[in-house]
């Protein structure tokens, strides 16, 4: 996937240039928008930046319920697809990549395997204990950088691609509508912001900004380790 690798190299880019905390590097949210802190906020789960940059970069947060987090900086693309037969077409609409590729799809023991531009690739599926439901599901692959990426696939034909570049980890804390992240890997460091929640929208408020995260199911594991550095697209 042409699109997918060059997200990939523009993420490598931006991780060697940059440094930023959580919030500077969040999606802002559009003007206009209401906030209403919650009472007892339940922040445990996984959320998505609601706006990345044109290259498709962003993070997700997770949040477990005992105080722990990862910070995943990363390619995230949202697409629709379609089948027929053997033939798999995706279909991207960003500002300035708007199109459509297809590759071919088979099973091989119950394993997609997509075939396209002189390369081959094998999901693993997240869900092991999943019916045979063809390629719904959540899985695991390797992309063709050289790195793991996480996608979903839907019934009703969308697709959710996560590739994690750099990924940070550390423990949080609240006090009222103020949260602290306590990184400790990759380095230490603590940085401080207010946040509300509505509905399943989460915003951070930092340095005169606000950034938005919508709640989203899970897909990139809590555990995710951090990846080598992208490769060289080989084909």
């Amino acid at each position: 996937m042409r699109l997918l690798v060059a997200l990939s190299v523009a993420a490598a880019v931006l991780v060697q240039s940059t440094g930023l905390a959580l919030a500077q590097t969040a999606s802002p949210v559009p003007a206009g928008s209401t906030m209403v802190s919650a009472a007892t906020p339940d922040l445990a789960g996984t959320w998505d930046a609601i706006t990345r940059t044109q290259g498709g970069i962003g993070r997700t947060v997770l949040l477990s319920r005992d105080s722990a987090f990862t910070l995943v900086l990363g390619a995230m693309v949202d697409l629709k697809y379609k089948v027929a037969g053997e033939k798999f077409t995706f279909f991207y609409d960003e500002p300035g990549h708007r199109g459509s590729e297809t590759q071919t799809l088979k099973f091989v023991a119950g394993s997609p395997v997509f075939s396209g531009n002189g390369c081959s690739r094998k999901l693993t599926r997240l869900d092991p204990q999943a019916p045979d439901s063809g390629l719904v599901g959540r899985w695991k692959s390797i992309h063709m950088t050289g790195v793991p990426a996480y996608e979903q696939y839907t019934s009703d034909g969308l697709i959710r691609l996560r590739v994690p570049i750099q990924v940070e980890r550390g423990s949080f804390s609240m006090t009222g509508d103020a949260i602290t992240f306590h990184t400790v890997s990759p380095r230490r460091q603590d940085s401080s912001m207010q946040f509300n929640l509505k509905g399943d929208t989460l915003t951070f408020s930092v340095g005169g900004g606000q950034y938005a995260y919508l709640r989203a199911g899970p897909l990139i594991p809590f555990d995710v380790e951090q990846p080598a550095p992208p490769a060289r697209m080989v084909c």
